[in-house]
């Protein structure tokens, strides 16, 4: 088996049925399969380990490797589907989202932890994103949605038990009365009145964008279009902005305009966090709209560093250059805590590494090998008081001494870090589970032809 890496994918070489993707969160030969109310899928028992932890992996048989990596394993059936991600984890079920061959049908699958089945839930006629899939809602209550920005913006719902396709990105305000949608083809931001179905133009530039609720439902803030064109690809010049639902005011803010990229509440109402890193950069600007201040955390070309929030909690992690770095909703840096070395054989320090030279990427290997490996898929857990990452090669390469990750829990600043998997694996995806006791990973074994899984392992509770 081989990894390959194409854009925002990595594609499993010699691994029938089963597409994984690199990252988020985060963006090809079979026939579409026939429905059915469930598909086979391999039962794995998983007792307890007896195999050390220490143990040499390339010593171990596949079921040693599985049962003490995993508390429970499902092995993923060829069903002509390609599976790319972990739309949402629960403690006993895991939904999958995946394309055919074509790419003209996306199918989603239901993998049951305690039946150890794979059923195929709902296959959609057309293509959705995999970078951009979210949760919306309960999983089972409000159903799921998928929002996709590219080529055109939709979004897709599960109502009734079907998926339909609606026009535009649709946000829901916190009281549920209105729905604000801004869509290709449409200028500014619309607004559905809910109970009604009635619609309603709130703004005017051509690309306004990303309307974010302020949390008492009284209106939104939002990328406003200037009207003006950054060039090189990067679209409009915004501006931030609010809208008054009462009023129908608008105010431009007095930030500083251009790309904003994605934005996001850290404290809803408070503090927004934009990804305003473009093309071959990542960046991340934190702005506070009671202090009236913003701040650059991140500008970087360095596209293996990672980066975390968590709006509980008020934190922002940044995994950059071989350091952990915590920050507060004010962007004052809390702690920065090295990564951790010398956690087995290839996690030496590597004693050449300059954390300050532009083009050095190389933290581990004491030998001093020049793969990429460090951190990647950081995240907190759901309620915020860990940490998880892999840590291990990042993408493949021939220089590469391991093939796969290991998955880690950590404290928020990235001390204390203890081992969820035991080995080293080709981790496509991970979520956490919406309780946060276990971890749902999409993986297949290193330098194996036996297919993919889904497997789960349970973590220790903390207070």
């Amino acid at each position: 088996m081989r990894l390959r890496k194409v854009g925002r994918l990595s594609m499993l070489a010699g691994v029938t049925g089963v597409l994984l993707v690199s990252c988020a969160h985060s963006n090809d030969s079979v026939g579409p399969a026939s429905p059915s109310a469930a598909a086979e899928a391999s039962v794995v028992s998983t007792p307890v380990p007896s195999a050390s932890p220490t143990e040499d992996a390339a010593g171990a048989s596949a079921e040693q490797l599985l049962s003490r990596n995993f508390d429970a394993v499902v092995s993923l059936p060829d069903d002509g589907f390609y599976y790319g991600g972990i739309v949402a984890a629960s403690d006993e079920e895991i939904v999958l989202i995946g394309e055919n061959e074509a790419r003209d049908r996306t199918r989603l699958a239901k993998v049951n932890r305690e039946t150890r089945t794979v059923e195929e839930w709902f296959t959609y006629d057309g293509e959705l994103a995999f970078y951009s899939v979210k949760r919306s809602g309960e999983l089972g209550v409000e159903g799921l949605a998928y929002a996709a920005e590219e080529p055109n913006r939709r979004t897709v719902v599960l109502k009734d038990g079907e998926l339909v396709e609606r026009p535009g990105i649709r946000s829901s305000s916190p009281d549920g009365k209105w729905a604000a949608v801004y869509e290709d083809g449409q200028e500014g931001i619309g607004g559905t009145d809910v109970a009604s179905g009635s619609e309603v133009r709130w703004t005017k530039g051509a690309n306004d964008a990303q309307p974010l609720w302020l949390p008492d439902s009284s209106g939104f803030l939002f990328l406003q279009d200037t009207g003006e064109r950054l060039g090189d690809g990067a679209g409009p010049k915004y501006a931030l902005a609010t809208f008054d639902i009462e009023t129908k005011r608008i105010e431009r803010l007095p930030y500083e305009q251009g790309f904003w990229g994605r934005i996001e509440w850290l404290v809803p109402g408070r503090v927004v966090l934009a990804r305003n890193g473009f093309d071959d950069g990542i960046g991340l600007k934190l702005v506070d709209l009671a202090a009236g201040t913003e701040k650059q955390l991140v500008s970087t070309a360095d596209l293996t560093t990672q980066i975390a929030s968590h709006s509980g909690t008020e934190r922002v992690l940044v995994a950059e250059r071989d350091s952990f770095v915590l920050y507060s909703a004010e962007g004052n840096e809390l702690s920065r805590m090295p990564w951790p070395v010398d956690l087995d054989e290839y996690t030496g320090r590597n004693p050449d590494y300059d954390a300050k030279a532009e083009n050095e990427r190389a933290p581990y290997y004491k030998s001093g090998l020049s793969a990429s490996f460090g951190i990647s898929g950081l995240r907190f857990l759901p309620d915020g008081k860990r940490i998880s990452f892999e840590l291990g090669a990042i993408g493949a390469s021939i220089g590469d001494v391991v093939t796969g990750t290991k998955l880690y829990t950590a404290a928020p600043g990235g001390g204390e870090p203890e081992a969820v998997t035991m080995d080293y694996l080709t981790i496509g995806a991970y979520e956490w589970t919406s309780s946060g006791r276990s971890a749902a990973l999409l993986f297949a074994l290193p330098d194996s032809a036996q297919g993919a899984y889904i497997g789960w392992k349970d973590v220790p509770a903390r207070g």
